[in-house]
């Protein structure tokens, strides 16, 4: 996430992939007549095809300095040259996006939130606004079936145009499963307490609900701008 405006993060071919779906997302839900929360914006770029140019590169010099020094074998290198220059023309300008890790956003009467977990999947949650723009805070974090946004658009070996078209049709794919899920079912633990006995000095224990937290939302953070 950014912890600054107009920062740059260089993420992997996943990772960049990922926040660009939730950034279509984003639009997908204010198009349906949603709201999303603005976060702090700043510029993401591909780090898989700098590392990979430069992996590349380093190989063809290594080749080439090792051709010097037996001149009796040469290699060839055509494929590898031409790897690079595609790799050079790849459009990996700095990109603007408002949502790195996470989105949340307000649709129908529910309030969605999608995170990428630990191990890089998804996790959400869907609620129901209650009176006040108040959500339940009890509502456990699952996972969004991976299929639901589309492995193949994590593989930097792809050409930008069938990228770009790819990763709407991960964020449609994963508009249409959020919005068709049940709403996330509520976990409120339970605890043990020690009861005083009514009619000696004795006492037992009982299992008791803890009480349910809920949390007020914002809305003036939640905005129909992309």
């Amino acid at each position: 996430m950014f912890y600054k405006e107009g920062q740059t993060l260089y993420l992997s071919v996943y990772h960049y992939n990922l926040v660009l779906i939730l950034e279509e997302l984003k639009k997908l839900v204010i198009e349906n007549g949603g709201k999303v929360k603005q976060n702090t914006h700043g510029f993401i770029v591909n780090r898989s095809i700098l590392e990979a140019l430069e992996e590349k590169k380093n190989h063809l010099e290594w080749l080439k300095k090792y051709m010097e020094e037996h001149t009796d074998k040469q290699i060839k290198t055509d494929s590898l040259q031409a790897e690079i220059e595609r790799l050079e023309a790849a459009d990996n300008a700095p990109v603007s996006v408002s949502n790195t890790g996470y989105i949340s956003f307000i649709l129908d009467g529910f309030h969605y939130y999608i995170q990428k977990s630990e191990y890089s999947e998804l996790q959400f949650r869907k609620a129901a606004i209650l009176d006040g723009g108040k959500v339940s805070r009890e509502y456990p974090l699952d996972l969004v079936p991976i299929d639901n946004y589309c492995l193949h658009v994590f593989h930097c070996t792809l050409s930008s145009p069938e990228i770009e078209t790819y990763r709407k049709e991960a964020a449609k794919a994963l508009f249409e499963y959020l919005t068709g899920a049940k709403e996330t079912e509520k976990v409120i633990y339970s605890k043990r307490v020690r009861v005083a006995n009514r009619y000696n000095g004795g006492y037992h224990y009982e299992t008791v609900k803890e009480k349910e937290q809920f949390e007020a939302l914002n809305m003036d953070q939640y905005t129909t701008v992309a």
